[in-house]
C-alpha cells in the first residue's frame, strides 16, 4: 500500500510540474506567403526581467514556412527578428500562453493569434511618433542652439505623454508584467532620446564655450530639468533589466562632475572612472535593473574596453574581484560575467590579438615594454623553471641569419615570486645569439602576470611577429618544425615586388627577399621576372610587355564570365577563388579559355601582398587575349588613392619597403614605372555584352550628366594621379567623376539599409538617400544594358559580407565580400545563367536570363 502512495505522489509531481511547463511556454510561428524569397530570420529573445542574463540567440531556415520557435521563460520575452532586408525584421512581445503567428505577405509583415493585442498595440505606439509633426531641426543628434534643444525637449515630452496615455486605456488588455514593461520601454526611448539631444547641447558648448550662451552650470541645471521628473524618476525605480541603462548613470557622473569631466587625469584613471559607475549605480538601481546594469558595465566597459582591448592587468583584476565577491550580486550574473572575462582572456592572448603589455627587466637592471621589439619576430618564451632553457633545435640557422628573429626568456619561477636582479646604470642588454632574458619587477604580482598571459594553460611560448602580433601560442615542448614553417610562411609574406622603375635611361627593378634584404637588378623590355605567392616555395614568371595600350571601353558577350572585386591584397582569397573555378591552375596559368575574368576595382591597400596580386593579373592579360579570353581590371577607389598618393590604408610592410628603396610608396607606381603606366591604361566602367561593371555604381547626379562611357573614362584616366584636383575642377562633368559621394568609384548609395541616412558630424548634418529604382532604370537604358555590377560596399544583414547579392529585382549585382576573413565570392556567368561561387568552386543560382537576351 505504501508503495502505491509513492507511486500516486510521484504521478500528481509530474502533472503538476508538466501543467507549469506548459504555463511557461510561448510559441512563436513564421509563415511566409507564396512568391516570398527569405533565406533566414535571426531570433534575439530577451528577458524583459533579466535584460543580459536570459538572451538568447538562434537562426530560424524559412525554405520550409511555416517555422515554429518554442519558448520556455516566466517572465516576457522581447523577441526581434532580423533578416537580410529591413522589410524582413519585426519585434514582438511573447508572454506565458502566447502562440503569435508572424506572416510574411508580400511586402508586408502581418501578426496574428494570442497574444496578438499587445503587439498591435505596440505598433500604435511606434505609429505615435510618425503622426506628430517634427520639430523645426528634424535631426535630434546635432542641436543648434538652446531654442532648439527645449523644442525637442517639448515634442518628445508630449510624445512620451501620448504614448502613456495610449498604453492606460488599454490596460485591461495587458497582464501587469506587460504594462510594466511597456511603460518602461516607452519613457527608457524617450530617455535615450533626450540623450542624444543633450549630447548634442553638449557638443555645442564644447565647440563654442560661452559664445553659445551656456555655461557648465547651465548645462547642470538643463541636465536637473531634462532627466529628473515623475516619469524617469518611477522608471528607474522599477526592478526589471530594462530599468538599468548605464548611459544614464555615466551622464549623472559627468553632470555632478560639472562639465567636462577629465576621469583618466583622476586618480585611478579609467579604472577608477569605472569604480565611479560601480558605486553610483548600486545606489541608483535595484533587484534585476541592478543586475543587467552590473552585467553590461563589467562586460563591455571593464572586461572588453579595459581589459581585452587595453590589456588586462592588477586594476582590472581587483575590479573583477571586487563584483564577483559582492554578497548582493546574483550568481548567475556573476557566472556570466565570468564567462565573458575567460573569453576575452583567451582571445587577448590568441592568435591575430596583440601581445598584452608588459614591463621587464634585462640582468643588468634595463626595462624592456613592447615598443622596444617593434620590427622584430619574437619567440617569447615564459619560462617557469629558472635554469631550464628553451629548446630551438631546428630553428637556430633562421634565428642567427636574421637580425629581426630574437628570442625572449622572461624568467618566473614556479611559486610565483620574480627573480630579483639588482639595476646598474648605464648598462646594455646582455644578447647572445639573438637571445635576450628577461626578469619581472620586484614589485610585480606574479599571480596577475601569470592570468594576464593565461600561463596556467601550459602555453608559454608566443610567437610575435614583427607589430607585435600573436601569431599562435604553444606549449613549451612543441613542435620545432612547425614552428620553422610558420615563420617561414610570415617571412615570405614580407617580400616584396618586383618594382620596376625607371632610372635615367635604364629600367631598375627593386625586390625585398625574406629577410629584408634589398636587391636591385637592370632590366630591359623582353626582361623575365619572378613573382612571389602565398605558397612557400612557389612563384610564376613574367614576360614583361612590349607596349601597353589603352584599354577598350565596350566588349561582346562571352559565354562564360567571372566577376570579383575587393581583394586588397589578399592574395591567397584571389588565388584559391581563380583555381577553384577554374580560371588558372596550379602554376598560376591561364585556364579560362575564352571566358572573360572581370577585377572589379580594389587590388590595393589592407592585405600584405598587392603587388603579387597586381603581377599576377598583369600576367594573366596576356595569357588570356592568347586563348580567346580577357582580363578586365576596372580601378576602384583605391586604386586611385593610392595613385595620388594617399596611403592612409596602406599596410606598414610598404612604407618600410618604400622608404628602404629610397621612394615615396606612390612613386613606385609613378607613370615611368611598369605598374604605373599599365594601371593608367585601365578603365573606371566598362560595358560587357548587357552588364555595366563599375566599382562604386553611377549616382543620379553623374546619370544625369549623360556621359557616355568612352567620354568618362577619357575625362577620369588624365586625373588617376591627381583626384583632388579633380574633384575641384570647374568642369562639372570632370569634378563629378572624381567627387567622393558621387563617383562612379565611390558611389554607395545602391545599398542603403534604409531610404535615408543621417551622418552628424562637426562639419554638420549630412543626409543621404537610397538610390531609387527609377534611376536604375535611366542608367540602364542610358547606357543599353540589363545589369550593373559593382563591388566597394559590404552589404549589411545577416550574411554580412559573405555572398555575392542581387538587388533591385537582380538589376545591381554586388560582388565585394570579406576575402580576408575567409568569406571569398565571386560573380559567374556561365550560358546566360548567374551563380555566385566561392573558394571551394561551389555554385549557388542567382538568377538566370533567356538565350536571347534583349538589351533594354
Amino acid at each position: 500500500m505504501r508503495n502505491y502512495y509513492i507511486l500516486i505522489l510521484c504521478l500528481l509531481i509530474a502533472i503538476t510540474e508538466g501543467i507549469a511547463q506548459d504555463r511557461s511556454k510561448m510559441i512563436l510561428v513564421i509563415e511566409c506567403s507564396s512568391g516570398v524569397a527569405k533565406d533566414s530570420v535571426e531570433l534575439t529573445s530577451v528577458s524583459s526581467q533579466r535584460e543580459f542574463v536570459t538572451r538568447e540567440r538562434s537562426t530560424l531556415y524559412l525554405s520550409q514556412c511555416p517555422v515554429t520557435k518554442v519558448f520556455n521563460a516566466d517572465a516576457p520575452l522581447l523577441i526581434t527578428g532580423r533578416g537580410e532586408e529591413t522589410a524582413t525584421s519585426f519585434y514582438c512581445i511573447l508572454e506565458p500562453g502566447d502562440s503569435l503567428v508572424v506572416s510574411y505577405k508580400n511586402d508586408d509583415i502581418v501578426l496574428s493569434g494570442v497574444g496578438v493585442e499587445k503587439n498591435l498595440l505596440k505598433r500604435e505606439l511606434l505609429m505615435i511618433t510618425d503622426a506628430m509633426k517634427r520639430p523645426s531641426n528634424p535631426f535630434r543628434y546635432y542641436t543648434y542652439s538652446l531654442d532648439d534643444y527645449w523644442e525637442w525637449n517639448v515634442y518628445l515630452d508630449k510624445q512620451m505623454s501620448n504614448a502613456l496615455s495610449l498604453i492606460e486605456q488599454r490596460k485591461n488588455i495587458l497582464s501587469p508584467k506587460v504594462y510594466q514593461l511597456l511603460k518602461v520601454e516607452t519613457i527608457l526611448h524617450t530617455q535615450e532620446q533626450k540623450h542624444d539631444k543633450f549630447r548634442g547641447l553638449y557638443s555645442l558648448y564644447i565647440k563654442n564655450g560661452s559664445v553659445s550662451g551656456i555655461s557648465r552650470e547651465m548645462l547642470a541645471q538643463i541636465f536637473d530639468k531634462t532627466f529628473f521628473n515623475a516619469d524617469f524618476n518611477w522608471m528607474r525605480s522599477q526592478k526589471i533589466g530594462l530599468s538599468g541603462d548605464l548611459g544614464f548613470v555615466k551622464d549623472l557622473i559627468e553632470r555632478n562632475g560639472l562639465y567636462p569631466r577629465e576621469y583618466d587625469s583622476l586618480a585611478g584613471g579609467a579604472i577608477g572612472r569605472l569604480r565611479e559607475y560601480y558605486e553610483v549605480g548600486k545606489k541608483m538601481y535595484a533587484g534585476d535593473a541592478l543586475e543587467s546594469f552590473l552585467i553590461e558595465m563589467m562586460t563591455t566597459e571593464v572586461i572588453y574596453d579595459e581589459g581585452y582591448k587595453k590589456g588586462f592587468g592588477k586594476q582590472v583584476d581587483d575590479l573583477l574581484q571586487h563584483f564577483y565577491s559582492d554578497p548582493a550580486i546574483d550568481l548567475k550574473a556573476k557566472q556570466m560575467v565570468r564567462s565573458s572575462e575567460e573569453k576575452y582572456r583567451q582571445k587577448s592572448v590568441g592568435a591575430g590579438a596583440v601581445f598584452p603589455s608588459f614591463s621587464f627587466r634585462d640582468k643588468h637592471g634595463r626595462y624592456y615594454k613592447n615598443q622596444d621589439f617593434e620590427g622584430k619576430f619574437i619567440i617569447f618564451n615564459f619560462n617557469t623553471e629558472v635554469e631550464k632553457k628553451l629548446d630551438l633545435s631546428g630553428i637556430e640557422d633562421m634565428l642567427s641569419n636574421d637580425p629581426r628573429m630574437l628570442v625572449v626568456n622572461a624568467k618566473i619561477n614556479k611559486v610565483g615570486k620574480g627573480v630579483h636582479v639588482k639595476k646598474t646604470k648605464n648598462s646594455k642588454p646582455y644578447v647572445t645569439y639573438n637571445q635576450l632574458d628577461l626578469y619581472p619587477s620586484p614589485d610585480d604580482d606574479i599571480s596577475s602576470l601569470i592570468k594576464t598571459f593565461q600561463l596556467q594553460e601550459r602555453k608559454n611560448v608566443f610567437i610575435l611577429n614583427e607589430k607585435g602580433t600573436i601569431l599562435a601560442n604553444f606549449p613549451t615542448d612543441f613542435d620545432r618544425s612547425e614552428l620553422r614553417t610558420m615563420l617561414k610562411e610570415r617571412l615570405n609574406v614580407l617580400a616584396d615586388g618586383p618594382y620596376i622603375v625607371k632610372e635615367g635611361e635604364q629600367n631598375a627593378s627593386y625586390e625585398i627577399g625574406q629577410h629584408g634584404d634589398l636587391t636591385r637588378v637592370v632590366c630591359g623590355k623582353n626582361s623575365f621576372i619572378e613573382v612571389n605567392t602565398d605558397i612557400l616555395g612557389k612563384s610564376f614568371e613574367i614576360k614583361l610587355k612590349d607596349t601597353i595600350y589603352s584599354e577598350p571601353v565596350e566588349f561582346d558577350k562571352p559565354s562564360k564570365i567571372m566577376a570579383l572585386s575587393d581583394i586588397e591584397g589578399n592574395f591567397k582569397s584571389f588565388r584559391e577563388l581563380l583555381q577553384a573555378n577554374k580560371v588558372i591552375d596550379t602554376n598560376f596559368r591561364w585556364c579560362f579559355d575564352s571566358g572573360h575574368l572581370v577585377i572589379n576595382g580594389d587590388m590595393f591597400d589592407r592585405g600584405e601582398q598587392v603587388t603579387e596580386c597586381l603581377w599576377l593579373i598583369y600576367k594573366l592579360e596576356d595569357e588570356a587575349r592568347e586563348a580567346g579570353g580577357y582580363v578586365h581590371f576596372i580601378l576602384g577607389n583605391h586604386e586611385i588613392m593610392n595613385l595620388s598618393g594617399n596611403h592612409r590604408y596602406v599596410k606598414d610592410k610598404y612604407k618600410r619597403n618604400s622608404k628602404k628603396i629610397g621612394r615615396r610608396y606612390s612613386g613606385l607606381f609613378d607613370e615611368y614605372s611598369e605598374l604605373g603606366k599599365w594601371l593608367r591604361s585601365k578603365n573606371i566602367a566598362e560595358k560587357v555584352g548587357d552588364l555595366l561593371f563599375v566599382h562604386g555604381g553611377i549616382s543620379p547626379e553623374v546619370c544625369d550628366l549623360e556621359i557616355t562611357l568612352h567620354d568618362m573614362n577619357a575625362m577620369a584616366k588624365n586625373y588617376y594621379d591627381k583626384d583632388t584636383v579633380a574633384a575641384r575642377s570647374s568642369d562639372n562633368r570632370l569634378a563629378a567623376l572624381y567627387n567622393v559621394k558621387i563617383s562612379p568609384f565611390w558611389y554607395r548609395q545602391y545599398y542603403l539599409e534604409n531610404e535615408t541616412k543621417v551622418t552628424v558630424s562637426a562639419r554638420g548634418i549630412d543626409t543621404t538617400f537610397r538610390t531609387p529604382e527609377s534611376v536604375i532604370d535611366k542608367t540602364l537604358k542610358l547606357y543599353n544594358v540589363n545589369h550593373i555590377v559593382t563591388g566597394h560596399t559590404i552589404i549589411k544583414g545577416n550574411t554580412y559580407g559573405k555572398y555575392v547579392t542581387t538587388h533591385y529585382s537582380n538589376k545591381v549585382i554586388n560582388t565585394d565580400t570579406h576575402h580576408a576573413k575567409g568569406d571569398t565570392e565571386a560573380l559567374m556567368f556561365d550560358r546566360n545563367v548567374y551563380y555566385r561561387v566561392n573558394k571551394e568552386g561551389m555554385r549557388v543560382l542567382l538568377f538566370s536570363q533567356p538565350a536571347a537576351y534583349t538589351l533594354k
